[in-house]
């Protein structure tokens, strides 16, 4: 998972890598403290390691000369890999590439750590981090009375319902592979400014709880790629769900505590925004988006056991896709940004055989928000989305 950012302050951007070593040698830079393994694992750093860390934190950095696209900074840390730590952290000008691996932190999880970093590198006090829960899985389904064995089955069972109706015909009659060229094409985004949010949120609606800016914005993504996608075609859509709304809101999790669940297809779902925040409440409330992150782990953890030293390699290539729909969070300081006006931020997600889904987040920032299309296999015609978002954008909340 790569974060690009642009433009970003460049004293902010030069603090950096002192601010990683500051971050590392601290308690809360615990998660941080790892390095890669031949085998594909993690190992821990020693803490007391001073040295070692600041050579880690310096080897963490690759500055590239100015004028690299941020989706091709994206590609060159992909490309390089990790060296000692589980961040890259990759510099042209103004623009940032952060690369996490997802077997280690979501969106949610990972944005806490750059949260910190980008504090400690504008000379601010971090925030105080929630203490971290030690089983957060058994906790969760504890929480959501799920360890019976029942239990757990008919939940599955919903989690399975959801699948299967959503399910549709490939969209394409040829295997896509991952394919750099088209990675570095693949990113689309809109700019909105705060001035045209508040007259989103402020536009007469349904008046329900669930009609709110979050879920207009989802409406308006999933109408636009409805209508960039050729019209005999259709696509599963799924919604990030942050499985920590299970666990105590006093803790944290380090790790991956999240999962995408479908809420419908592209031709046949009911697109309102009220309609959509009833549907992700609906389904959170089942549970069904734990069961089934649940069963996930416990299939990856089978797999290890009969796999020890890495799984075997995946069948490359794809023809079925579904569209994920995410919104980011991107709390950033006071003077991360080099600018006033439109901004970049984005998560370009890599798979190492196969493309990944289409994928359109939205990310709150200090003067609007922005909507990113990243679909590295091109089964949404990215140069209509950026300008069929904004007529309908224009068409509903005219401002």
């Amino acid at each position: 998972m790569v974060i690009v950012l642009d433009p970003v302050s460049p004293d902010l951007v030069a603090a950096l890598p002192s601010a990683l070593t500051t971050l590392l040698t601290s308690p809360e830079g615990a998660a941080l403290r790892r390095r890669p393994t031949a085998g594909g694992r993690w190992k821990h750093h020693r803490r007391g390691n001073t040295a070692s860390l600041r050579a880690a934190a310096e080897a963490a950095f690759t500055q590239h000369p100015d004028g690299v696209a941020p989706p091709d900074l994206a590609l060159a840390a992909h490309s390089d890999g990790y060296q000692n730590l589980p961040v890259a952290i990759h510099r042209s000008g103004r623009a940032l590439a952060v690369m996490i691996p997802h077997d280690l932190f979501d969106g949610s999880g990972g944005w806490e750590h750059f949260e910190r970093l980008f504090q400690i590198a504008s000379d601010l006090e971090p925030v105080d981090l929630r203490p971290a829960l030690r089983f957060p899985l058994f906790t969760s389904m504890r929480r959501a009375e799920l360890l019976s064995r029942g239990a757990i089955d008919e939940v599955r069972g919903v989690r399975h319902g959801a699948e299967t109706s959503t399910e549709t015909a490939p969209l394409l009659d040829h295997d896509v592979f991952p394919d750099d060229v088209r990675r570095s094409n693949a990113l689309r985004t809109v700019w909105l400014p705060k001035a045209r949010l508040a007259a989103i949120s402020a536009a007469k609606g349904t008046g329900g709880k669930h009609d709110n800016l979050s879920t207009r914005l989802n409406a308006l993504v999933i109408d636009t790629v409805r209508e960039v996608v050729p019209a005999d075609k259709d696509m599963r859509v799924r919604m990030a769900i942050d499985l920590r709304r299970y666990l105590p809101k006093k803790h944290r999790v380090e790790g991956p505590f999240s999962t995408s669940f479908p809420v419908g297809t592209l031709r046949t779902m009911d697109t309102s925004p009220r309609a959509l925040g009833e549907a992700a409440r609906a389904a959170i409330a089942t549970k069904a988006p734990l069961a089934g992150f649940v069963a996930d782990t416990v299939g990856w953890v089978k797999g290890r056991v009969r796999y020890p030293r890495g799984f075997p390699a995946q069948e490359p290539g794809r023809r079925s896709f579904d569209l994920v729909v995410s919104m980011l969070p991107a709390r950033l300081p006071l003077g991360f940004w080099d600018t006033d006006g439109e901004k970049l931020i984005a998560a370009l997600l890599y798979h190492p055989v196969q493309p990944t889904d289409p994928y359109v987040q939205m990310a709150l920032v200090e003067g609007g928000l922005v909507v990113a299309l990243y679909d590295e296999a091109g089964v949404i015609d990215r140069d209509r989305f950026a300008a069929a978002f904004t007529a309908l954008l224009d068409e509903r909340y005219p401002g």
